[in-house]
């Protein structure tokens, strides 16, 4: 079994990007592989979300998160308390992860930083990228974090299929 790691957007999303997504992670997990992800809003989510309905054992999903799942909850709450997502993509959020933590103890990865800033996210795409096989990237609005995984799938010589968007 390989491990497509899954990067994308977390803050702009749109219908296409959507589908995109549940298509590859579909297909991902139909050939017998597994996916690899950063459990953020938007497309890590979206993933998640598929990959459940596509192996709802769980065991061939894995997420990792830079912190405690606690302190990962209560970041995104204090981004929804500035607007840039909602507190109901927080609830989703909160959910979701505690349903794959309940349904496979070892899907859900949590890491040690203590509080999360940008470098412990990109730290937390470099962990996601030494496990994976290959990339699959939705990159929205040529986003730093979904570039910073691309670079370091090239490399590293890892396989990458990227998906580009702009969404205003």
């Amino acid at each position: 079994m390989k491990w497509v790691a899954i990067q994308g957007s977390w803050t702009k999303i749109n219908a296409e990007v959507t589908t995109a997504v549940r298509d590859a992670v579909r297909e991902i997990i139909e050939n017998g592989d597994g996916i690899i992800s950063g459990g953020a809003p938007g497309v890590d989510m979206i993933a998640l979300d598929q990959a459940l309905l596509s192996n709802p054992t769980a065991d061939r999903i894995r997420i990792y998160i830079p912190s405690l799942l606690s302190i990962y909850i209560s970041y995104y709450q204090s981004q929804a308390n500035t607007g840039i997502i909602s507190n109901t993509e927080v609830a989703a959020l909160s959910k979701q992860l505690n349903i794959l933590q309940k349904t496979n103890k070892y899907a859900l990865i949590e890491g040690t930083a203590p509080s999360l800033t940008t470098s412990a996210f990109l730290n937390s795409i470099d962990t996601i990228m030494s496990m994976a096989d290959s990339l699959t990237a939705f990159h929205v609005n040529h986003s730093d974090a979904t570039g910073h995984a691309i670079a370091q799938a090239k490399h590293t010589d890892i396989p990458v299929k990227i998906f580009t968007y702009t969404i205003l």
